[in-house]
């Protein structure tokens, strides 16, 4: 499908979505474990050299974290991208919502992500936690603040 379509670039959520063969239609987020870097760095590498563009992971919103995580969300994202060579899809108000849901700085999570892996930063138009099309202004600042400016994307993933 890449080849027919002539998609310049591939991406897809840093994320699992299913147990046993069942899947959830969700996005969760990963247990945080250099097992979990290593194996999924390796897929995306199998991936990229499938399809022959470069491929980007997006991160993902926590609203949980696993007693077992060894590293930190943003440890985790940025030794992925690193060891699987690979770009980043940069949903600002991912980080803004995990950094309030944990009580750490926003500003340092997006300060903390690679400027020359973040292809493209961006915030959803209805990211809003009550889904009513809503900008989420201080994920807006934030991409500015980085970015310069903001890339909006219509809708839910």
């Amino acid at each position: 499908m890449v080849k027919r379509t002539g998609t310049p670039w591939l991406s897809d959520h840093l994320c699992w979505g299913g147990v046993d063969g069942h899947l959830t239609h969700d996005i969760l987020s990963m247990s945080y474990i250099w097992e979990a870097v290593e194996w999924t760095a390796r897929n995306i590498r199998e991936v990229q050299d499938a399809v022959d563009v470069p491929v980007m992971v997006e991160n993902v919103y926590s609203y949980m974290e696993f007693c077992d995580s060894e590293v930190t969300e943003r440890e985790f994202l940025c030794e992925v991208v690193a060891r699987a060579d690979c770009g980043i899809l940069l949903d600002v108000n991912y980080i803004y919502v995990s950094s309030k849901k944990h009580r750490i700085d926003h500003c340092t999570c997006l300060d903390a992500m690679p400027a020359d892996r973040a292809a493209k930063g961006f915030v959803r138009r209805n990211a809003a936690p009550n889904h009513r099309r809503a900008l989420p202004y201080p994920a807006v600042g934030l991409a500015r603040i980085r970015f310069g400016s903001v890339h909006y994307q219509q809708g839910r993933s």
